[in-house]
């Protein structure tokens, strides 16, 4: 991300060690130590703070009403609350988002009747207590008369491990991994596991250890309009004139050596659609590792 974000300021004359700054800081999940971090972020006195997810925004938009805060990865941040006048960003997120999932697997499961989905208890939930996403699958899977088994993602892998042999998991007949923070950090390993019980998975666009399919928005597409309204703050835009970017230009990856494995062919329907492939990972492969562009989209 920071890659991207850094080009996407030098397109704009923003040039680090020139003319900006850019100071990276990260809490990888432990987000008790959020506010720490930020209120050491703000004793620096940024122009600008930039949150990825969720958490990360709402955590700075409790911190400071005067600092500009910008998210990146943020699912319907109207909903879980990113409200504030100093608050503006890019989101992903799109109404119709999970009735395209659930058409995606019917296509690859025909006979999908029961959908279980992985979930983060720790994820921003909107005004009706639970994650948008989880509330907008919970809608369409209803209309579609599937049953959807949400199941938080354990804390450890030998409680991820058991919890694919629930019932609960055992008898369903595809996996979608939500695009939530816990699940995103350890997505290499339920993939692993989904395959290991020849489960069909579903998980966001952008990373190579996922399901046999990936479908979302690149990181790419949402950063470059992030750094775009950095660069209009620079130039003396107000933070409240900034609307919120909604990015949709999804991108669609099927895991061929992965699908093999488990006995699942795709439908022209589907192949028509496919922006990459991926053949197979290294057998050492162990963490999830960013996704490339697509070269054919």
């Amino acid at each position: 991300m920071l890659t991207h974000l850094r080009q996407g300021l030098h397109r704009r004359g923003l040039i680090e060690g020139d003319n900006c700054i850019v100071d990276a800081a990260g809490v990888e999940g432990r987000w008790m130590q959020l506010p720490g971090l930020i209120d050491q972020l703000l004793h620096r006195r940024p122009d600008v703070l930039i949150a990825v997810g969720g958490v990360a925004a709402l955590s700075a938009q409790q911190a400071t009403s005067h600092v500009p805060i910008l998210h990146a990865i943020v699912l319907d941040p109207v909903d879980i609350g990113l409200t504030a006048s100093n608050v503006s960003g890019v989101t992903t997120f799109n109404l119709d988002q999970a009735m395209r999932h659930l058409q995606l697997l019917r296509q690859l499961v025909p006979s999908l009747r029961q959908l279980a989905c992985l979930t983060d208890p720790d994820a921003p939930r909107g005004q009706n207590g639970r994650n948008p996403l989880e509330s907008q699958l919970r809608s369409s899977a209803a209309a579609q008369g599937i049953e959807l088994i949400c199941v938080a993602l354990p804390g450890t892998d030998a409680d991820m491990e058991d919890a694919f042999d629930t019932p609960q998991l055992a008898h369903a007949d595809a996996l979608m991994a939500l695009e939530v923070p816990r699940v995103l950090r350890r997505l290499g390993a339920v993939a692993r596991l989904a395959e290991r019980h020849r489960l069909p998975m579903l998980s966001p666009y952008g990373w190579q250890d996922g399901g046999v399919v990936m479908q979302g928005v690149a990181l790419h597409d949402a950063i470059d309009p992030l750094a775009g309204a950095v660069a209009a703050l620079f130039r003396g835009t107000a933070v409240a004139d900034l609307p919120l970017r909604t990015v949709r230009h999804e991108r669609l990856v099927v895991h061929r050596g992965r699908a093999q494995r488990i006995g699942l062919e795709f439908p022209a329907s589907v192949l028509d659609r496919v922006t990459q492939y991926i053949d197979d990972l290294p057998s050492d492969n162990v963490n999830c590792q960013p996704l490339p562009l697509p070269s054919r989209i």
